[in-house]
């Protein structure tokens, strides 16, 4: 056999160990090129961190602003129902039945019943004067403000003259009870109104 026949001959065995001749360098230098790609990578890694927290902290911000957004827009859309409530003499904003009923020479009632599933939550039922100049006063009035149905007689300065409490009766016949009271018997009540 020749030289070159044993180069050849070795060439095609195995090599020992699983490592092929000549190939020792280039796997060191392959390993050496990968390990400083990682450091490299790991690098850029780090390099990365404070990106990562900058765009978390930029995302809070964001969600915070859109919590205190919502927040205001609630405040708002609150303070908004608040006034319509007190536009309306302090009643909420429930299903409702308001009417008026014209008595003659400016005096008239008008009644605001808020009722959920048929059940009077709260009324209003004030009987009104409406004089020669425009000017709108309280005569009396029929009420549920304090969670009690009581009636108030006013005077023509609008100052409270007599509270009476309905202790006895439920909103239901309340309400219907004032609604009776100022038909019936408004000539009474504006009576004792035109002397105070």
């Amino acid at each position: 056999m020749s030289k070159n026949d044993d180069e050849a001959k070795n060439a095609s065995r195995p090599p020992a160990h699983g490592v092929a001749r000549g190939s020792l360098p280039k796997v060191a230098s392959e390993v050496r090129v990968a390990g400083a790609a990682d450091a490299i990578e790991r690098r850029g890694t780090d390099q990365t961190k404070p990106a990562k927290q900058a765009k978390q902290a930029k995302q809070a911000k964001q969600a915070k602003q859109a919590k205190q957004a919502k927040q205001a827009k609630q405040a708002k859309q609150a303070k908004q129902a608040k006034q319509a409530r007190a536009d309306r003499g302090g009643l909420t904003n429930m299903p409702e039945k308001e009417f008026r009923v014209e008595l003659g020479n400016g005096y008239y009632f008008v009644s605001e019943c808020f009722r959920v599933k048929g059940v009077v939550e709260k009324f209003v039922v004030r009987l009104m004067y409406l004089d020669s100049n425009g000017e709108l006063f309280i005569v009396a009035r029929f009420d549920t403000a304090h969670g009690i149905a009581h009636f108030d007689r006013l005077s023509k300065a609008g100052r409270l003259v007599e509270k009476i409490w309905l202790n006895g009766l439920d909103f239901n016949r309340a309400y219907d009870y004032a609604l009776n009271e100022f038909r019936q018997n408004h000539e009474y009540y504006v009576k004792r109104w035109e002397e105070s």
